[in-house]
């Protein structure tokens, strides 16, 4: 076998004709295992012979045990040896040569060959191009004697092979790109036998998008075999939108026709306008630059729906879309009634409000969040209470987007016209998740776009994304978080430039029998993704409620670097508001999964799910009811033990609010709220019945108009008067550890709603508010096991405590 590598490698370089200076040609050689076996990789390197690529055994698309295969490079010189060695282990009389007979490093092998270059990939084998197909790779060299840069340089240009400009550098290996056939690399491996491996260079939605022929729906395949489904997909993303193309190749599995509505019969469920089946695509796999261009296994745990609430040609009456969501909400919970679901809606109207104050629109999305129906029987829809069927339900939502054209006049300011432009109704709705679009896509390719920069940096907002920041304080903070959407670049002009697909996210087409992928961005596509992250946490535990998801969602999420950058330099000048300044920018940051389903051992995190009784009627009025309290289970000596090592507490408490919508000032019995909650810690100094009675006035100052008691502390990043802002509410609490592990008590407890000035209305057994409490500690300090002491204690019961009059 050897041999017949060595004879073949011999007589390639010799019909090549030319030689590259300073080269020192060795031999490539193919081991392959047996199906059954691991290749001892250490067993087969030695000084002169070195293992550079490898692939992971795997399994066929029958289910059998592959071949694991390793790629050798050995100096001509060092053949004799490797014969050597063969010739030992082949013996028939294994007794002569005793324990160097080499048994463990070629036991496992099943062959030898000559190595060809596409032994050196290192990828998916699915990306490999075709023989004559010109692509960039990343071509990963073998150091030697310090010129094998300069080596592979002048075999590019005999080859006129395109090089980028930029390369990596590290002990063993130089990395550069290139664009090149197999065709024109093969010789490489004869001639100057510095290549270690080759690798994908990573694609970006405009590659997906323009690749013609057969490929589009080879991906396409190679994906749908990759894809796992769940057995039992309980859990669902409804997408109100313009419909879903359902028989995409990408989607079918996992939306029926069965699960297509559409609030107008004569519209069809069909999407002819794109919007709904690009919104479906990233709802169900993310990004399809991340999955199309890997190889790992997809697991889906959950599966789609889709409403039209949009005609074919033209808009509804924007007095319409409140009904048109009761309508989709009916429909799917008619065609399956058991079944979780989010609710995914990325349209949005500009023209109702500037201020944040409710609509008509938004008030139906917080009362349909609220578990409240609209009774679509009668002539129009009409908000009817039926305390029996009552089932609260999430509602993400876009933010809205600045048009292009707006984003091209603000140019390189373009954050100056964010923070102008102010998110767009409905997003405005107290219980619903409203998500803005951040972006890390910044990296161009170097050939095609020369002299052009990324116009937002990395971590930083979407230059389509609408903010919070001109609310008016009484209002919700928005978005509550972002996610990526995408960007746009500055040409040489310093011009805002809208013509690159490559700083975009990949997502289905609707047209899927011409062309399968479409380029996506803005607060759109965030708002999909979000919808993914929240139907991942419910397929992974089905008990938790809406109110949850939201909470862990933005108690997960965290301000990037680039985010950061934008407070003031000293932490002296880094007010309450410059903070809220973010917050109302950027939400609480990006989202992380991981970080929401999960708690590590430096990152305690405690979870509970209540209801509280806000209000009791005494005499002919309301007042104030119970409070909860919470003896958080700390690890007291752990905390301790830290002394003066800066801990943070983070606190989420996320419910749903029943609207009232009137334009009647929104004071006292015209609230819009029907009741809110707050949130309080024990201060460290402060003793059991003293910060009982401190939340006992907070409750009655806030509820009664009376006095503001002191409830705040420099220690807190927002502070009362920021965290508490519709009815999400999450904050950071910085001290140390000793005096954390002194802070044993948090509060929870009602403050005024328009439940409070209807006795008939409040007094019902219905009349609770469901809430989620989220609790963490973090610490940076090092081998501190914040966890172990209460793993016993994740949900924490809490004590139920009257409000005194």
């Amino acid at each position: 076998m050897v041999d017949d590598a060595v004879s073949q490698a011999l007589q390639a370089r010799q019909e090549i004709g030319y030689a590259i200076e300073g080269a020192h040609p060795g031999i490539y050689l193919q081991v392959a295992s047996t199906p059954d076996s691991l290749l001892q990789i250490h067993k087969l390197e030695t000084k002169a012979v070195e293992v550079v690529a490898m692939s992971a055994p795997s399994v066929d698309r029958e289910g059998e045990p592959s071949q694991q295969k390793v790629t050798l490079f050995m100096p001509e010189q060092a053949v004799d040896s490797l014969r050597k060695k063969l010739h030992i282990y082949a013996n028939d009389n294994p007794k002569e040569y005793r324990e160097v007979r080499h048994e463990a490093a070629f036991d496992p092998v099943h062959s030898i060959s000559l190595a060809q270059l596409r032994n050196l990939w290192t990828d998916n084998p699915r990306l490999f191009p075709s023989l004559n197909q010109s692509a960039w790779m990343e071509i990963w060299l073998r150091r030697s004697d310090g010129l094998e840069l300069k080596r592979f340089q002048e075999y590019a240009q005999r080859h006129e092979i395109a090089l980028g400009g930029r390369r990596l550098s590290f002990d063993e290996r130089i990395v550069l790109l290139a664009k090149a056939s197999p065709s024109q690399l093969a010789s490489s491996l004869v001639l100057i036998s510095d290549l270690a491996e080759l690798r994908h260079a990573p694609q970006t939605a405009s590659f997906f998008r323009e690749i013609d022929g057969l490929e589009p729906r080879e991906w396409a395949e190679d994906l749908i075999h990759r894809t796992k489904l769940s057995p039992s997909r309980e859990t669902a993303v409804c997408v109100i939108d313009t419909g879903v193309s359902h028989k995409h190749p990408l989607l079918e599995h996992s939306l029926i026709l069965e699960d297509c509505h559409s609030c107008d019969p004569q519209w069809g469920v069909l999407d002819t306008d794109g919007h709904g089946t690009e919104m479906a695509g990233l709802a169900l796999y993310g990004d399809l630059l991340n999955v199309l261009d890997s190889s790992s296994e997809i697991r889906l745990n959950h599966r789609l729906e889709s409403v039209k609430i949009l005609p074919p040609n033209g808009a509804n009456d924007p007095d319409l879309y409140g009904a048109l969501c009761a309508m989709a909400t009916s429909y799917v919970e008619v065609q399956a009634p058991e079944r979780n679901r989010v609710f995914s809606m990325a349209i949005t109207s500009s023209e109702a409000t500037n201020d944040g104050s409710p609509t008509s629109w938004s008030a139906a999305i917080d009362a349909l969040a609220a578990g409240q129906n609209f009774d679509t029987a009668l002539d129009g829809l009409t908000l009817f209470e039926d305390e029996n069927s009552a089932r609260q339900r999430l509602f993400i939502l876009s933010a809205g987007n600045i048009s292009d054209a707006d984003v091209k006049i603000a140019g390189a300011s373009y954050l100056d016209r964010c923070d102008l432009e102010i998110v767009e109704d409905p997003a405005q709705a107290w219980n619903a998740l409203t998500i803005g679009a951040y972006t890390q896509k910044v990296h161009l390719p170097h050939e095609d776009w020369a002299g052009y920069i990324p116009l937002a940096s990395n971590g930083d907002l979407s230059p389509w994304s609408r903010t919070g920041i001109s609310f008016d304080t009484d209002w919700p903070n928005k978005p509550e978080l972002v996610m990526e959407g995408g960007n746009a670049m500055l040409n040489q002009a310093g011009e805002v430039d809208f013509g690159c697909h490559e700083l975009s996210l990949l997502t289905t087409n609707n047209q899927h029998q011409f062309r399968l992928y479409s380029p996506t961005n803005a607060t759109s596509a965030s708002c999909a993704l979000a919808a993914r992250m929240a139907v991942s946490i419910s397929a992974t535990n089905p008990s938790f409620w809406p109110e949850t998801i939201r909470a862990l969602m933005v108690h997960s999420a965290r301000w990037t670097e680039q985010m950061l950058w934008h407070l003031p330099r000293k932490k002296s000048k880094q007010t309450k508001q410059e903070f809220g300044k973010l917050l109302r920018r950027y939400g609480y940051g990006v989202p992380d999964l991981r970080r929401a389903l999960h708690s590590a051992k430096d990152a305690l995190t405690l979870v509970a799910q209540d209801r509280i009784i806000p209000y009791a009627k005494s005499s002919a009025s309301m007042t104030m009811n119970h409070l909860h309290l919470y003896n958080l289970p700390w690890p007291r000596e752990a905390l301790m033990d830290l002394g003066g090592v800066e801990v943070e507490v983070r606190i989420t408490l996320s419910y749903f609010i029943e609207p009232n919508p009137g334009r009647s000032g929104w004071k006292d019995r015209h609230l819009y709220p029907s009741a809110r909650l707050r949130f309080d810690l024990q201060r460290a100094t402060e003793s059991d019945s003293d910060f009982n009675k401190r939340i006992n006035q907070a409750a009655l100052a806030d509820g009664e108009k009376k006095s503001k008691v002191d409830s705040d502390g420099h220690n807190w990043r927002f502070g009362w008067n920021l965290r508490h802002r519709g009815s999400l509410h999450s904050d950071v609490f910085t001290c140390t550890g000793a005096e954390l592990s002194e802070c044993g008590m948090l509060a929870v407890f009602p403050v005024n709603g328009w439940w409070k000035y209807q006795p008939s209305r409040a007094s019902r057994p219905d009349a609770t508010v469901a809430y989620a409490l989220v609790v963490s500690i973090e610490t940076d300090a090092r081998g501190v096991d914040l966890y172990t002491p209460v793993e016993q204690a994740l949900k924490i019961p809490a004590a139920e405590v009257m409000i005194p009059v």
